[in-house]
């Protein structure tokens, strides 16, 4: 069974798609940016098999094409743009389109490609200042925990969160 990592030539998809790898599990990652020749070189020697593909994830027929086309069981949705207050400015469609609107595409495109299960890398600044909300004894519960995204990328990965539980119960796609 093959790992899809959209997003996967960043930060967390290289470090999801390296635990793979060294599990001898095959993984293609999806990134409109290259993998570092540095990374390249590291993964080839794990066990698992390396597929890269580069791509955007406003494109729905590329992903769903490279979940067929390599046996995708599970996704992982990590492509995500963080912003400072100039990006946001200057770009808050960009960061909107990203974040949410690819998340969105990649639920549609695994739904269609028949892919098992597809995980969306979150992100605690989905709960802003209210993270904690008092209690840093007990875990977070989700369900439980108030919300106050604070910048574009926040409110974007809470929208992101939302979004994949009401496509979840649309689509049976766990």
């Amino acid at each position: 069974m093959t790992v899809l990592v959209i997003g996967g030539c960043g930060f967390i998809g290289m470090n999801v798609a390296e635990a793979y790898l060294k599990a001898g599990q095959d993984v293609v990652l999806y990134d409109r940016n290259a993998l570092s020749p540095v990374a390249e070189a590291q993964f080839r020697r794990l066990s698992g098999d390396l597929e890269l593909i580069a791509g955007d994830v406003a494109n729905t027929d590329t992903m769903e094409r490279a979940m067929r086309g390599h046996s995708v069981d599970r996704v992982f949705y990590g492509a995500a743009l963080t912003a400072g207050p100039a990006r946001e400015r200057g770009d808050p469609g960009g960061i909107f389109s990203v974040n949410l609107a690819g998340l969105a595409n990649a639920i549609r495109a695994a739904n269609a490609a028949g892919v098992r299960r597809l995980i969306n890398i979150g992100s605690g600044s989905a709960y802003g200042a209210a993270r904690n909300f008092g209690d840093t004894s007990r875990p977070l519960v989700e369900d439980e925990a108030p919300s106050e995204p604070e910048t574009l990328y926040a409110l974007s990965k809470f929208a992101g969160e939302r979004a994949a539980r009401r496509l979840r119960a649309l689509t049976g796609l766990d």
